[in-house]
Order: C-alpha cells, then sequence, then structure tokens
C-alpha cells in the first residue's frame, strides 16, 4: 500500500504521497495519482484501491466546489466532515489540508470507516513508522519538513517494496 503524510508546520501544512501502485504483489505503475488540489486552497492525498482512490478524487473536487458555490470558502472542519463519507464509501483513508476559521493550515486524517483525527504529524500506508519517526519534532518550519519527508520516502523506498520514491508534495501555507 502506497504512503501518505500530512503535518502541521509553524508556517503552514504540507500534505506528501508517493506515486507508486502495486496491486496483487505486482508494480502497475510508477506514477498513480493520489493528491488532489482546488484551486490551491484544499488538497487531499489518498490511498486504497485504485477505483476508490479515482472516485474519492472525483468526489472530492465535486464536493469542494458545490460548497464553495453555495456557501463560499471551505474550512478544514466542514472538508473533514464533507469528505469523510467520501472516504468510507470508497474505502480510501485520505489526509486533507484547509484553513481553520483563522486561518491556519490544518490537517484532518480522514480513515477507511469515515472516521477523523486532527493529529499531527499522520502517515498511513506501509511506510507510516518511517515517516513519522522522521517527523517527531514539534516545531517545524515547511521547508525542514518537506526534507525530511523527502528524505524519509527514499529510506523507505529502499526497504518498502510497495512504497515508491517519486512523491508529490503540496503546501499549504498559513494566511
Amino acid at each position: 500500500m502506497s504512503t501518505i503524510v500530512g503535518i502541521e508546520c509553524t508556517d503552514g501544512a504540507l500534505l506528501a504521497v508517493d506515486r507508486l501502485l502495486v496491486q496483487h504483489g505486482r508494480v502497475e505503475s510508477t506514477s498513480r495519482d493520489r493528491l488532489v488540489v482546488v484551486d490551491d486552497a484544499v488538497g487531499a492525498v489518498c490511498v486504497g484501491p485504485a477505483g476508490g482512490v479515482d472516485e474519492f478524487i472525483r468526489q472530492f473536487e465535486q464536493e469542494v466546489r458545490s460548497y464553495r458555490t453555495d456557501r463560499g470558502e471551505m474550512g478544514i472542519d466542514p472538508l473533514a466532515t464533507r469528505v469523510s463519507s467520501i472516504a468510507a464509501d470508497e474505502a480510501v483513508e485520505a489526509v486533507v489540508a484547509g484553513h481553520d476559521e483563522d486561518g491556519v493550515a490544518r490537517i484532518r486524517m480522514i480513515g477507511s470507516d469515515g472516521g477523523t483525527l486532527g493529529d499531527s504529524p499522520i502517515a498511513r500506508g506501509t511506510g507510516a513508522s518511517m515517516l513519522l519517526g522522521a517527523l517527531e519534532d514539534e516545531e517545524m518550519d515547511l521547508d525542514t519538513a518537506e526534507s525530511r519527508i523527502r528524505e524519509a520516502f527514499d529510506t523507505t523506498a529502499s526497504r518498502d517494496p510497495k512504497t515508491g520514491d517519486e512523491i508529490d508534495v503540496w503546501r499549504l501555507a498559513n494566511e
């Protein structure tokens, strides 16, 4: 299973995911998209069954755009609430990022059961323990976090055949 990670930093939040797709013990792709960003204001990374990931990404974008049409900008709490049912329906786990009411970038873990968790850092997938170990410091800026995450993915990929070394990273700065 691919690996996803999210962390809240002193100057924003960061999401990362590797691009390796392994199904039935065989590498299917080294360029799988699992990062979705809407208007550079909200984003998500997700892992799960290939079809579930595709549907999660499609519905994530649709849900954010629909919310904005009806209510304006979407903060982290409404985002997590609305996305939780999509994750449960598609059996995926996701980390989402958005701003809170004070303009601070925040993350939420969405489980495949639809449950949410607000701890930071968060990692899921086969390489999660190695990534969490690289992010133990309490206070970290986005540059430091990205550097550590890239190094941790390189290390994890050399030890875990289900985590790739090609990753997508997205940053959301505090307002």
